[in-house]
């Protein structure tokens, strides 16, 4: 409490608070997590539907705090930790409904894939803890130049900025998923396109917040402060000021997430450490001593701005040169992607067209004199993998495709097949298989046999097969 700037008169009032909230935090790092998975899962009703579940028990544990238990700040604290466990629970039972092509298996748990986990998931962890010693930082800065009049308009514009920069961050992972995609199959034409359009989206939503922010920031910050004037001024300005840097703070975090997508994973640790802490902190403390107390609040735009000249620096070093165009900033290893003549692009509605894919296939590696087994297997997966999807996933009256890509690069002939059925992993199918039932999906058997890799992902409610052969 008194890390965060807490005085001698409210000391009391704080440590509860934070005595509260300490209960709930293994569901609030749970309910962070649990909403990605559903958005992951194509479940945007549930996790709004969580997020109205936990407000109402919230609400309704601070009126009963109040009105029957007399809990003190202990109680509202203790109210918001019922609440996001509420919300858990609620986001827990996605996972078991039927639909969900995303379920919950703990025996599959591997010690070995900590690594990975803990190595991809690093930079939102040290993005998360930078952000905590930020606010620490800036509170204390702000205590000392402003008082509690300043600290409490921080507090109304953190809660707004985090509320309305929900749209960066939802912007963020779908760019990391689907530029994962994009990244897998090797498509240097695609990347740039889709990298693109997602910048040019993430543009014009922020910029339009920002507008709709410096218009209503009166209004907005008359809901999360006081009614004193002082402080509805302060924060109302504070709340503008943060607004500003929102079209600078979305570039930032789609290309933190597009450089995890390319596994530059020491470009995203350096970002977020500099956009997230050390920029933030400097400007707080540098701009006052300069332009006066209430030029603190440009630390946000001023940080968000400066951040991206970081942008420019990892594309100097990597390319040896000034990045004239976006291309050249995405810092794109030479040797990515194939040649046209290298791929063979599909789609499928029908097991004719499968079948008629089957022999493009078999054209495809002979143009590339690929005329050993590989030739045979890329053909055979065609019939046996998009046939049995066509069998067994198009069978529900409903509209299907499938789209799939073969790259051939490096000496390896890459498969990856998309369709939007129902859920099936045919690695999990081969796990549940009885081996000693040798007339069951043959073709599963048969391919994992044949290829050296079979991976299977499932995002936005497509599953998606790559296989290397």
């Amino acid at each position: 409490a008194l890390l965060l700037g807490a005085t001698e008169e409210n000391l009391p009032l704080v440590v509860d608070y934070v005595k509260g909230l300490s209960i709930g935090a293994v569901a609030i790092l749970l309910n962070g997590a649990l909403v990605r998975f559903l958005q992951l899962d194509q479940a945007a009703l549930f996790s709004f539907v969580s997020v109205l579940v936990m407000t109402i028990v919230n609400v309704a544990g601070d009126i009963l705090d109040v009105k029957v238990f007399n809990g003190g700040m202990f109680g509202m604290a203790l109210a918001t930790s019922i609440s996001y466990f509420a919300a858990v629970i609620f986001c827990l039972l996605h996972f078991f409904r039927k639909k969900s092509s995303i379920k919950l298996d703990f025996k599959s748990v591997r010690v070995k894939d900590l690594g990975p986990i803990i190595s991809y998931g690093f930079p939102s962890a040290i993005g998360q803890a930078c952000n905590g010693v930020n606010t620490l930082i800036i509170n204390n800065i702000l205590l000392t130049i402003g008082g509690t009049l300043f600290v409490s308009s921080f507090s109304c514009q953190s809660t707004v900025a985090t509320f309305l920069q929900s749209a960066s961050l939802g912007i963020g992972m779908t760019a990391l998923m689907v530029l994962s995609i994009i990244v897998g199959e090797e498509d240097r034409t695609s990347l740039i396109k889709v990298f693109k359009k997602i910048l040019l989206i993430g543009l014009i939503i922020n910029t339009c917040i920002m507008v709709f922010v410096l218009i209503s920031a009166d209004w907005i910050a008359s809901i999360f402060c006081s009614s004193d004037a002082e402080g509805l001024k302060t924060a109302s300005f504070a709340i503008r000021i943060t607004a500003i840097g929102f079209p600078f703070s979305i570039i930032g975090i789609i290309f933190q997430n597009y450089y995890q997508s390319i596994k530059k994973m020491a470009y995203v640790n350096i970002f977020v450490v500099f956009q997230n802490l050390i920029f933030a902190v400097l400007f707080a403390f540098v701009l006052p001593k300069i332009f006066g107390p209430n030029s603190v609040w440009f630390y946000f735009p001023v940080s968000q701005i400066v951040s991206l000249l970081l942008l420019v620096i990892f594309a100097v070093i990597k390319n040896k040169s000034f990045p004239t165009n976006i291309e050249k900033l995405m810092i794109i290893d030479p040797d990515f992607g194939v040649k046209d003549d290298n791929r063979l692009i599909f789609t499928a509605t029908s097991m004719d067209e499968v079948i008629n894919i089957s022999k493009k296939v078999w054209s495809f590696c002979t143009n590339l004199n690929i005329i050993d087994t590989r030739r045979y297997i890329s053909s055979l997966a065609i019939e046996e993998l998009a046939g049995n999807i066509v069998k067994h996933g198009f069978n529900d009256n409903k509209k299907h495709l499938i789209e799939g890509c073969l790259t051939y690069k490096n000496g390896k002939l890459i498969l990856k097949l998309k369709d939007n059925c129902r859920g099936f992993d045919p690695k999990k199918q081969l796990e549940i298989m009885n081996p000693k039932d040798v007339t069951s999906n043959i073709g599963i058997r048969m391919m994992a046999k044949l290829s050296q890799e079979m991976n299977y992902q499932s995002m936005f409610r497509l599953n998606v097969l790559t296989i290397i052969i």
